[in-house]
């Protein structure tokens, strides 16, 4: 970019000023001088720093300068610079202020030229001694201090994605790991407390026995914490080496030497994926009742302590622009009344009126076909852990197994709403209303046992009236849409409310929460048919980011695959829409 120069004064105005100073000058020399100008040389040394390179005349200041060429001018100069030199690129030229410049590489072909520009297609800098030459002849070129800059702007970037993406998502590993410690320890104390307490009961001929069982539980203890330990560490290590990069890519962005610039090797790839860890399953222990021959047996038995393996995974963040994998018709009468994906490329749904469920692929393209025997079309759906499709009329809770439909169970005084599959085994989470809608609840199932259920807060207010859509996210929050009063509202995993969303003012229309998914981050996603579009939040409740693209018409019905795609079930149209909104 060539910045706006000042214009330049009048020559001739130049010209009588240094007359003046050279008469000035010639009354002060000694009468043996030969001559007046040649006294002046060492005078002259200092202002030939400011003079124009390209016209060469004394009396004409550089008070331009071009980064690219490395050369002074005045400003009648930079445009026959521009349009004379030969060097067809890009040309930086500002107003001279100094010297003072980032230090510029040493041509490797000639060793007593400074580098001036650059061969994107070689990847190297070079002089312009190397352009004249013949080198880098109908290459793309450009200057070097526009390399510098884009160099500068990548690690800048780098430094940026990884302190916004990769320190917190490796901190809250971090973070998990230490309570995950904590947490086997202070099992693993609880079981030698309880041992204690047994020893202190039994006679003082049982203290042998007792000790057998305490060093057998540390010699576990310390072989699950080490294990755990190392797990922090291989997370920590990464992290560590996170910020240590960072660290350097700030020296390179805050250092002026280009070859630390080139020589720079994005390293965001090393640091994606999140290592593999352990978690510890704490043995139990189980006291006798009955006398044994072998005293360390008549105090209990201590189970094994289980390692369970949890895999690594990449992060994930939004996409600066989500993008639309896929749109199909769902070719129910009414539009889509339920979707629920179906691993990463398929998915299940139903239609408002409509006894038969289908699966479909991202065309669109039917797999699989299901006819309910009831008279009453599906209200809800979800998928269970063993992949089998679970739905709800109004009053029972049903199966699709082997292509038939099994009743679960049923309800009685209750109309069933919602439901979705627990990420614990066999455990279902039921929305319902009372039959003249005034109250509501979240029943949770393990088969067909009540576990507990979630209907009032502790001061005895009522926590729902119509549960319509509810799911569970990563962190055992269940996420509730309350259609009466337009929120979201999301409770523990033991019925305590934590927060409840009531839309974002940055939206036109008011907002009318229908259906809810969460992803691979704990964020919930709501889809919102007033304003047509779908709500990201976090886990917490803050906004994250609104899609409002794709042309959303009244999104009823939305569920996020194992892939983190979105997929959106419209309501009259009957369109389904896959959106693309992470990437790793």
């Amino acid at each position: 970019m060539i910045a706006e120069a000042e214009e330049n004064p009048d020559p001739n105005n130049h010209e009588c000023k240094e007359i003046e100073e050279l008469e000035e000058v010639s009354k002060n020399v000694g009468a043996g001088a030969t001559s007046p100008l040649q006294d002046l040389s060492a005078s002259f040394a200092a202002q030939d720093i400011l003079r124009c390179d390209f016209c060469n005349e004394d009396n004409v200041v550089g008070e331009m300068y071009c980064k690219t060429c490395s050369m002074r001018l005045c400003g009648l100069c930079v445009t026959r610079h521009i349009e004379i030199s030969s060097v067809s690129c890009f040309h930086d030229i500002a107003r001279f202020n100094s010297t003072t410049d980032f230090m510029r590489p040493v041509c490797g072909s000639h060793p007593n030229h400074k580098c001036e520009m650059f061969c994107r297609e070689c990847n190297v800098p070079f002089c312009s001694q190397c352009l004249s030459e013949g080198f880098h002849k109908h290459h793309d070129i450009t200057g070097i201090c526009g390399r510098y800059a884009v160099l500068k702007d990548k690690i800048l970037k780098d430094t940026h994605y990884l302190e916004k993406n990769m320190i917190p998502e490796f901190d809250k590993n971090v973070s998990q790991m230490s309570r995950r410690i904590e947490e086997t320890t202070e099992k693993y104390d609880q079981i030698a407390t309880t041992m204690c307490q047994v020893g202190i009961d039994w006679h003082r001929q049982l203290e042998v026995a007792i000790m057998q069982h305490k060093q057998e539980i540390q010699k576990m203890k310390e072989k699950d914490v080490d294990i755990l330990s190392k797990c922090q560490m291989s997370l920590t290590i990464p992290s560590a080496a996170i910020r240590k990069t960072i660290k350097e890519n700030r020296q390179i962005i805050n250092s002026l030497d280009f070859n630390r610039l080139f020589e720079y090797r994005s390293s965001v790839e090393n640091f994606r994926t999140i290592p593999p860890v352990a978690d510890i399953k704490t043995p139990t222990f189980e006291q006798h009742t009955t006398l044994l021959h072998q005293l360390v047996e008549l105090v209990g038995k201590l189970g094994n302590s289980s390692t369970i393996n949890i895999p690594g995974y990449t992060i994930k963040v939004h996409r600066d622009t989500p993008a639309l994998l896929a749109t199909f018709q769902s070719k129910f009468r009414k539009g889509v009344r339920r979707l629920r994906c179906r691993g990463g490329k398929m998915a299940w749904m139903c239609g408002f009126y409509d006894r038969l469920m289908k699966s479909v692929d991202l065309h669109g393209t039917v797999i699989q076909k299901v006819l309910v025997t009831s008279k009453i079309a599906p209200v809800c759906m979800t998928i269970n852990k063993e992949d089998e499709l679970i739905y709800l009329d109004d009053s029972s809770v049903n199966i699709i197994r082997e292509g038939e439909c099994q009743c679960l169970f049923t309800v009685q005084d209750w109309t069933l709403r919602s439901v979705c599959s627990s990420s614990r085994a066999n455990e279902l989470l039921v929305g319902m209303t009372n039959k003249t809608k005034t109250e509501g609840k979240i029943v949770r199932y393990s088969g067909v046992k009540v576990l507990f259920e979630i209907q009032q807060d502790p001061d005895g207010n009522m926590l729902f009236r119509l549960p319509y859509f509810l799911t569970e996210n990563k962190n055992f929050d269940i996420c509730v849409t309350e259609i009466t009063l337009q929120k979201v509202q999301v409770v523990d995993k033991d019925g305590n409310l934590r927060f409840t969303y009531s839309g974002n003012n940055t939206v036109k229309n008011t907002f009318k929460p229908m259906d809810l998914a969460t992803d691979s981050k704990s964020q919930i996603l709501i889809a919102d048919t007033s304003n047509n579009c779908i709500h990201i939040i976090d886990k917490d409740g803050k906004l994250v980011k609104i899609i409002d693209d794709f042309n959303l018409q009244e999104p009823v019905s939305i569920s996020v695959s194992d892939e983190d795609d979105l997929w959106v079930g419209e309501g009259n149209s009957g369109k389904v829409k896959v959106i693309k909104y992470m990437e790793a």
